[in-house]
């Protein structure tokens, strides 16, 4: 329609030319105003919902949370208040972190180890009594190989003494409000009859904050071995957590085990969306590996990848004024537009829709470079806009000569005083 009304405007035009352009002051402040309009253009896609089987589990307590979502996709008993084992000492790395993070701690400051933390029983990094290990070293001896006596090196480091560390954790786990939590040491060994005690909602309360506060810290969870030279020899250890070898996306976090209880808190990453899953009183290792995978299995499955475009995809031609030759410009995607949504987010009212904005033409008066934006691709789910990416120019567009110029400025002009009574 844009092309036809110029045709029909040219003859009526060309023989008061001259006069026009002497006038051409007023007139170019209505083609500004015309370069100014926009039109949108947009489709639907309908939503397809991916379902997913009912969850096999076998594990007393679970908890499944979607840290892109912000939401608890899948639990199971996720209230019932069980021995937490050696899962308590993400609760230690936390303070850790905190202490590092203010200068309390520092990762090359040496750590004199105590009789305490020699003789502590259970998963060990096999710390040397009078030994000064590094700060940093028992971070990973504890976050890698589950060190109980690194938990008590670095608690009798940081607070004088282990009790008044346990009460540092307990003080963060109200801060967090992790209401059905009691921690009664700084590495999840029972004593006698008392036992570090939660839930799964709680401890994947605790996790997804801790990940959320210090997400460098994965890189020390998702190492697989961990070699400590004790000062007579280099032990050599490899990380407990099952998921580092059997979920290619896991990168965390810890197992867990008291008689009765295997326990695990996993986390893993794909497509951007991270997952934190817990599973507490699994019967065996091989349960709660599996009931991990099965639950992560079940977050990331939900999720859909949708490709609208890839970088360099042809979205329209548009006619070009104000140029020295080109009548018609090529607009081509910026960058690839892929998203990854979840199917909860999808229904018959919300639906993905694509919106192209462009304006009407392309003004070249100042010229433009392959790559200057032009416009916007949107992405909507119902009437939310949740994504979008620039439209280019595919080529230069070199600007027109002040005749040029002036042509098109009366031609613009008259196109928009005609929509005017259109209107």
């Amino acid at each position: 329609m844009l092309k036809k009304a110029v045709q029909e405007m040219k003859k009526p035009l060309i023989g008061v030319l001259a006069a026009a352009i002497l006038i051409s002051a007023p007139i170019s402040t209505f083609a500004e105003k015309a370069d100014n309009a926009h039109k949108a253009k947009s489709k639907a896609k309908p939503a397809k919902v991916v379902k997913v089987p009912k969850l096999p589990i076998e594990s007393e307590a679970v908890y499944l949370y979607d840290m892109n979502l912000n939401k608890v996709v899948y639990s199971k008993k996720p209230n019932k208040v069980l021995p937490t084992a050696s899962l308590a000492q993400i609760m230690s790395l936390y303070l850790a972190s905190d202490a590092l993070t203010s200068g309390k701690a520092k990762a090359n400051e040496k750590v004199k180890i105590s009789e305490k933390a020699w003789r502590t029983p259970g998963s060990r990094m096999f710390l040397e009594i009078g030994r000064e290990v590094p700060f940093g070293e028992l971070f990973k001896g504890i976050a890698v190989v589950s060190g109980n006596d690194a938990s008590v090196a670095m608690a009798e480091y940081l607070e004088g003494s282990t009790s008044a560390f346990v009460d540092k954790m307990n003080d963060k786990a109200k801060e967090l409000n992790m209401t059905k939590t009691k921690f009664r040491s700084v590495n999840g060994l029972p004593e006698g009859d008392k036992q570090d005690t939660s839930t799964a909602k709680d401890l994947g309360v605790m996790t997804t904050s801790y990940i959320k506060k210090y997400p460098g810290n994965l890189a020390i969870h998702s190492m697989k071995q961990y070699n400590f030279d004790t000062g007579r020899e280099v032990i050599e250890q490899t990380n407990r957590n099952p998921l580092l070898q059997s979920y290619k996306a896991a990168d965390g976090l810890k197992t867990g085990w008291v008689e009765g209880s295997y326990n695990l808190i996993g986390t893993a990453e794909k497509d951007g969306v991270r997952l934190v899953v817990v599973t507490l009183k699994g019967e065996s290792e091989q349960v709660r590996a599996k009931d991990a995978r099965t639950l992560l299995d079940y977050g990331f499955n939900q999720y859909k990848k949708y490709v609208f475009d890839k970088k360099g995809d042809k979205v329209e031609t548009l006619p070009v004024y104000k140029s020295a030759e080109t009548k018609k410009a090529n607009l081509v995607m910026k960058d690839d537009l892929e998203l990854i949504i979840h199917t909860s987010q999808l229904s018959k009212k919300n639906k993905i829709k694509e919106k192209v904005v462009l304006p009407d033409y392309i003004n070249a008066g100042k010229g433009l470079k392959a790559g200057d934006v032009v416009g916007k691709k949107q992405i909507f789910i119902g009437k939310k806009l949740i994504h979008e990416t620039d439209i280019v120019v595919k080529e230069d567009i070199e600007k027109g000569s002040w005749w040029q110029k002036g042509l098109d400025s009366v031609l613009l002009s008259g196109m928009w005083v005609m929509g005017l009574f259109k209107g």
